[in-house]
């Protein structure tokens, strides 16, 4: 088995980790910025919240950061298939980290418009990064170690939720805006600086089909193809609820389960203890049930858990029931 560059690999992880320092590298510079992600997505929502005491502010917020996710996730690939993806991942890194500092501006409810902007600015860099990010690892990582690099990849993003919720909470709560403003800017620095010293192979711009052909393209694919609209709809429908979720969570913890901002970024680190097991559990037996019926399952399931989750409070006012479900 070889690497990228021609050298020989023992299997496993331990010789994915163990052998090729330019993988450690993209792995690490990936979990210090979600990391980061995580902490200014927690500490806005919470603070937000907190200083307007107003949901509508929230969902506002919110919407501005995923708006360009929706808006120019496609394109976004097309930039990770043309352009030097490094360089694309350090520069957005360190504008990232930069783009924070109007956020210590911040003191009253009237100048919450400095945040969704800075919403904004992160959403549409953020939507940059996982598809470089993405296609990355088949430039440094052996054809044979590419299933468990890629594993470990996501992995990693749900470990950068449970460490970044938690200290998004806890910073917000004891050191308010300006904790969780260093804290990313410190996570997104750090990636930038790993990512300046990764080692990539050259390869050939993609040529031929222009950006707006290859986004049209899919949109072509979406509409022709029956599985890929059922997949996109289902995307939609669980999308919504997933908003929803996300716009009254804070409210849900601060007013009906009187917690703070610690307690919020423990709610929210709950769901990525949650999503770790059941990485883990699908990779222990992946051919036990076909995907449509882990889909379809999956989604009943995880709807009879968010009844429970948004009810149990009126028989019960404590916070554990809601960590667990």
């Amino acid at each position: 088995m070889t690497d990228a560059r021609g050298g020989t690999l023992p299997g496993g992880i331990r010789g994915l980790l163990g052998k090729n320092r330019d993988y450690r590298r993209l792995l690490t510079a990936g979990l210090t910025s979600q990391t980061g992600d995580w902490v200014i997505g927690t500490g806005l929502t919470y603070h937000v919240y907190v200083l307007t005491g107003s949901t509508l502010s929230s969902a506002t917020m919110l919407l501005a950061g995923r708006l360009p996710d929706v808006l120019l996730g496609s394109l976004a690939g097309v930039l990770a298939d043309r352009w030097d993806r490094r360089k694309l991942l350090v520069i957005t890194d360190v504008l990232l980290g930069l783009g924070l500092l109007p956020l210590l501006a911040v003191r009253e409810p009237g100048q919450v418009w400095i945040v969704y902007a800075v919403a904004l600015w992160t959403g549409v860099l953020s939507t940059v990064l996982s598809p470089a990010q993405k296609a990355l690892v088949p430039q440094i990582v052996a054809p044979s170690q590419l299933v468990r690099a890629n594993a470990l990849h996501g992995q990693s993003g749900q470990a950068a939720r449970l460490l970044g919720a938690l200290a998004g909470g806890v910073a917000v709560g004891t050191g308010g805006l300006a904790a969780v403003v260093w804290i990313g800017m410190a996570g997104f620095l750090i990636s930038a600086l790993l990512l300046a010293r990764l080692r990539t192979p050259a390869r050939r711009a993609t040529a031929g089909t222009t950006m707006g052909g290859q986004w049209l393209a899919g949109l072509r694919l979406a509409g022709h193809d029956r599985g890929v609209r059922l997949l996109v709809t289902y995307m939609v429908i669980t999308g919504l609820g997933e908003g929803i979720f996300a716009t009254l969570a804070a409210p849900f913890v601060a007013d009906v389960l009187g917690g703070e901002g610690d307690a919020y970024g423990l709610f929210l680190s709950a769901q990525a203890v949650g999503g770790i097991a059941g990485g883990l559990a699908v990779a222990a037996r992946p051919g036990f049930a076909t995907p449509r019926a882990l889909f379809g399952w999956g989604t009943v399931i995880f709807g009879l858990a968010d009844l429970a989750l948004f009810t149990y409070p009126l028989l019960t006012p404590e916070l554990w029931p809601a960590m667990a479900l």
